[in-house]
């Protein structure tokens, strides 16, 4: 069962240099200290009877210190979602229930993974990839609507997803489910 948490976003994302850069898990762990976020959106939920956000995510993070965040957010800033840190054994299957935000006009997602300041040395961190946004409208047949589909990161093409600038977390509060970015 994934945990809750909350905190502020106030400091810079390490940026890879090449493919082979300081994120690419073929030449390097993930580093210290890191606080990245991926947010897409915002979606249009006002004609939507149900929504969900399917996944597969791989994780190996350093347990109780280090972990990945996924949330939703009315505003874009402060998100409310679920965390897990640890080895996860392999791709995992999420489907995350956007119920909360049917008949919001602007509803937007993210991924955050946050590092601790010690050695990750023995973690490889984690992988999120199949990612698809569904949303169900009232007509007959139930129709379904895939407003977002990035089957795979492979291709590189991340012009629908945004990276902020400034993130990190100040304040982790492991009750409450709140995050900012």
């Amino acid at each position: 069962m994934p945990a809750r948490a909350v905190g502020i976003s106030t400091r810079p994302v390490p940026q890879p240099t090449s493919n082979t850069g300081p994120l690419d898990p073929e030449s390097f762990f993930y580093p210290n200290n890191l606080d990245a976020w991926m947010i897409v959106g915002p979606f249009d939920l006002r004609e939507v009877q149900a929504a969900d956000v399917e996944f597969q995510m791989w994780r190996d993070t350093e347990p109780e210190f280090d972990y990945i965040f996924v949330g939703a957010s009315a505003d874009g800033t402060n998100f409310d979602g679920n965390f897990w840190m640890g080895n996860s054994g392999g791709w995992q299957y999420h489907d995350v229930d956007l119920g909360p935000y049917l008949g919001l006009s602007q509803v937007w997602l993210a991924w955050y993974f946050h590092s601790d300041d010690s050695n990750p040395e023995d973690y490889e961190g984690v992988w999120i990839d199949d990612i698809t946004l569904w949303v169900y409208t009232e007509s007959a047949p139930p129709a379904t609507t895939n407003l977002i589909q990035n089957p795979d990161f492979e291709t590189g093409d991340l012009t629908a997803w945004s990276v902020a600038g400034t993130t990190a977390v100040s304040d982790v509060n492991f009750n409450s489910g709140r995050y900012s970015a």
